[in-house]
């Protein structure tokens, strides 16, 4: 059986609910693997390996699906801020529609019919809430961005293709103000520090922006 740092070529059979794929090999062994469709096949590295089940990650792309896209994003592939942002809006409705389907499998014998997704009328720049979390960089400066799939290491991000723009300057002027001001962010480790979110929501028929820090105090910032 494999181990950790093999390197094995797979094909995804489904989509699991997190937007890894699922694939399976010819004795049920289940491999899930991130930013690979359904259909293609991949070198893959394994990342752990479980009773009956291993985690990898996609070394070379072997046999790429025809709804696979360029990525306009320097770090998705790091970032666990979205999960379909490699494959077309129209094939991430598919999947959507896939996933509650197999959703409801358990329940039967059959899975229901599910109407097909009605797509939005933008596929970018729509988000509007953000919750993200705030730390230190390796100089000890305040930082915001999405945590990295399955962990709580923070990737920076200072734009993101799927959320309303207005946001990434209201968080770089709190950053600022938490610098200049030296207001430390909340450290997971030793329970210290003080800000720990940010959080933006926008109205989308007024365009306001609500903004709220999720503090470690209970005294003005």
């Amino acid at each position: 059986m494999w181990k950790k740092n093999d390197t094995v070529t797979i094909t995804a059979a489904d989509i699991a609910h997190d937007g890894s794929a699922i694939c399976k090999t010819k004795d049920g062994f289940v491999v899930f693997v991130p930013n690979l469709l359904i259909g293609e096949t991949a070198d893959v590295i394994i990342l752990k390996v479980l009773k009956n089940t291993a985690y990898a990650k996609i070394k070379e792309l072997t046999v790429p699906s025809p709804y696979r896209t360029s990525v306009a994003c320097n770090i998705s592939k790091r970032c666990g801020g979205c999960a379909f942002h490699h494959t077309t809006y129209e094939n991430e409705c598919n999947i959507k529609r896939r996933l509650i389907q197999n959703a409801f499998r358990p329940m039967g014998n059959t899975a229901p019919q599910i109407a097909p997704v009605i797509p939005s009328e933008k596929a970018l720049c729509y988000r509007n809430k953000m919750l993200l979390p705030v730390g230190t960089n390796a100089d000890g400066m305040p930082v915001s961005g999405f945590f990295r799939r399955k962990s709580h290491a923070i990737i920076p991000c200072r734009e993101c293709a799927i959320t309303y723009p207005e946001f990434f300057p209201i968080i770089q002027g709190i950053l600022r103000h938490m610098e200049e001001n030296r207001i430390s962010p909340y450290h997971e480790e030793t329970h210290t520090g003080i800000v720990r979110h940010i959080f933006l929501r926008r109205g989308e028929h007024t365009g306001e922006i609500m903004v709220g820090l999720v503090v470690n105090c209970n005294r003005n910032l």
